[in-house]
């Protein structure tokens, strides 16, 4: 596993690596789903939430905005966005073949 920067002080978080042998996807999937939790992101698991995953268009409105005028559940709908954009990019990042970039690939668009 490769190492990943931690904002903590508990140490260093990894990023679990798949090789892409249906073997090896247990352990790797269980690597990643704890460290989806480590990172407080548990939601990007949760079908109903990610159904109203933000579009990076309505994203960038958002972040562009006046932070201190968005209400709650448009915080809400920009961390989920945010933590699915890193856990992506952990997801992808742990693929050590092309196999797992090909799962990446078909369940993202270019909104999302």
């Amino acid at each position: 596993m490769s190492t990943l920067p931690e904002e903590s002080s508990s140490g260093s978080k990894t990023i679990p690596t798949w090789d892409g042998t249906p073997e090896k996807y247990a352990l790797f999937k269980a690597q990643f789903k704890a460290l989806v939790t480590m990172n407080k992101a548990n939601k990007i698991f949760n079908e109903t939430e990610m159904n109203g995953l933000l579009k990076e268009t309505a994203y960038e409105r958002l972040a562009a905005g006046d932070q201190t005028k968005l209400t709650d559940g448009e915080k809400k709908a920009m961390k989920l966005y945010e933590d699915n954009a890193k856990m992506a990019a952990i997801f992808t990042l742990g693929q050590k073949t092309s196999a797992g970039a090909m799962v990446i690939a078909q369940t993202v668009t270019d909104e999302y």
